[in-house]
């Protein structure tokens, strides 16, 4: 398909997958305005605002939509300075757009309150908007709004439970640490605009080995703080767990997988753009941030019954080989390893978070001993969760196991093996609690006589099975999605 030299055009093209997701939030929004229930309607219009997405960026990446290249207008011009239209934003943005489908999949209108449903689904959908802004910043402005854009409507979305106190003491903490890195991140603008003169990209990447050491000290630091904060890094973790559990399951299910993805996503616009020149004095600190974490995730997660809270130490730790990715492949710039690591991760929690869902809709509580004896009574159910958790400890040959084998082969082959050997004990210690996860189901013995699926929960128990299959095909062929 050619598309006409016109600015304008060029425009809409580039910025598609972004402005449907867009359009579909303003649609819910208005229909959550004249209709007190939307229930069909607003699950219709959030999944075809995903899938005309997904489907444009799909077209984006692989040139099936293409215009010609000639001199833009100004304005077009520094559109262009503020806003990378490349092969990693479509490529990270159809991660996006995937988990935008499976969590839709899971917040049905009989699982979540209804007179919020419709707005839920609004802001999951201006959530994603956000996220794509921070896959295509070209400059720190578009940084910060991007980040912004992606918080505010994951603050209220954690809350919005309003009833329970859990929900609401999570989405205030989640709130205040959420606006501290946002402060840090301001502070980091202003210092590096201060020493550059320029928030665009190109400019900081030219001129920032002339900054001051002081001043490169400070800023650097600084992104590294923001960082650490929205992966979740130890020691700025404490916010996780608590969010995640107060949360409801659904949002729990998006805060990990596509909001995990912005977070790596915008370490990636950072240190492997403006900041790569300075490879040699964030790498040690981001580094050694990332071995906290895993030490923090694995050892964390020993104690914990509650399957959300268990998940969330599994996601610090998570979040810490990501970071050591980030940290150690600059040399070879291949993004490929994270995103399928990311990918592979996201499936494994939003296919999780759906079974916890059916548990806790079935069993009104979300403990280990929720699981105890499921594995005979609920086979299926309890094969898909095994799929996912075996995943996520890294078992083969699940996506799992090829993700971190993929991310490990590379910290080594940048000559980071001591890290790589940390990395690996922290993923062994981790087995422990998802074993415990396996021996509950198939290995202790359960009063209860059955778990029913609730109301509506026949979709949500479908995209668990899609997630375990889905974990099963890339750990088998995980070069197919090149």
């Amino acid at each position: 398909m050619s598309i006409a030299d016109n600015d304008i055009a060029r425009f809409l093209l580039v910025t598609s997958p972004l402005s449907l997701l867009l359009l579909g939030g303003c649609t819910l929004t208005a229909l959550a305005s004249v209709r007190h229930r939307p229930g069909g309607a607003a699950s219709l219009i959030y999944l075809v605002s995903v899938a005309l997405s997904l489907a444009m960026a799909v077209a984006l990446l692989f040139g099936l939509c293409k215009f010609n290249a000639t001199a833009a207008q100004e304005w077009y011009a520094q559109f262009q300075r503020h806003f990378y239209a490349d092969d990693f934003f479509y490529g990270w943005i159809i991660g996006v757009d995937i988990f935008l489908l499976f969590s839709g999949l899971v917040v049905t209108d009989d699982l979540v309150e209804p007179d919020v449903f419709g707005d839920s689904l609004a802001l999951v959908l201006f959530s994603g908007c956000g996220i794509g802004l921070l896959l295509s910043a070209a400059s720190l402005l578009m940084v910060f709004l991007g980040l912004e854009f992606l918080s505010l409507p994951v603050y209220v979305l954690v809350a919005s439970r309003r009833h329970d106190l859990n929900s609401c003491e999570a989405g205030l903490k989640y709130f205040l640490f959420g606006s501290l890195s946002s402060v840090f991140l301001m502070l980091a603008i202003a210092v590096t605009l201060s020493a550059c003169g320029s928030l665009y990209f190109s400019d900081v990447e030219r001129l920032i080995l002339n900054m001051g050491h002081g001043a490169a000290a400070v800023a650097i630091g600084l992104f590294v703080v923001v960082v650490a904060f929205k992966l979740g890094l130890a020691p700025f973790h404490l916010w996780l767990p608590d969010a995640y559990e107060g949360a409801p399951t659904p949002i729990t299910g998006f805060m990990g997988s596509a909001v995990k993805l912005a977070g790596v996503a915008m370490a990636l616009r950072l240190f492997w753009g403006p900041l790569l020149p300075a490879v040699q004095s964030w790498s040690p600190v981001l580094s050694a941030v990332s071995i906290a974490a895993m030490v923090v995730g694995s050892l964390g997660g020993l104690a914990q019954k509650n399957l959300k809270r268990l998940l969330a130490y599994s996601s610090i730790s998570h979040a810490g080989y990501l970071a050591l990715g980030v940290a150690v492949v600059p040399h070879t710039l291949d993004a490929y390893a994270l995103w399928f690591y990311v990918l592979s991760y996201g499936v494994m929690f939003v296919g999780l978070m759906g079974a916890f869902l059916i548990l806790e809709k079935a069993t009104g509580c979300g403990t280990l001993d929720s699981l105890n004896g499921l594995g005979f009574k609920r086979p299926v159910f309890a094969f898909c969760m095994t799929v996912c958790v075996l995943s996520a400890a890294g078992i083969p040959p699940l996506a799992g196991f090829t993700a971190k084998y993929m991310l490990f082969l590379s910290v080594v082959q940048n000559g980071r093996a001591g890290a790589a050997v940390v990395a690996v004990l922290s993923s062994l210690v981790s087995v422990y609690f998802y074993l415990r996860i396996v021996v509950a189901l198939y290995m202790t013995d359960s009063q209860r006589e059955s778990v029913a699926l609730a109301p509506g929960g026949r979709l949500v128990f479908s995209t668990l099975v899609l997630c375990a299959a889905l974990l099963v095909v890339l750990g088998f062929a995980p070069n197919t999605l090149l």
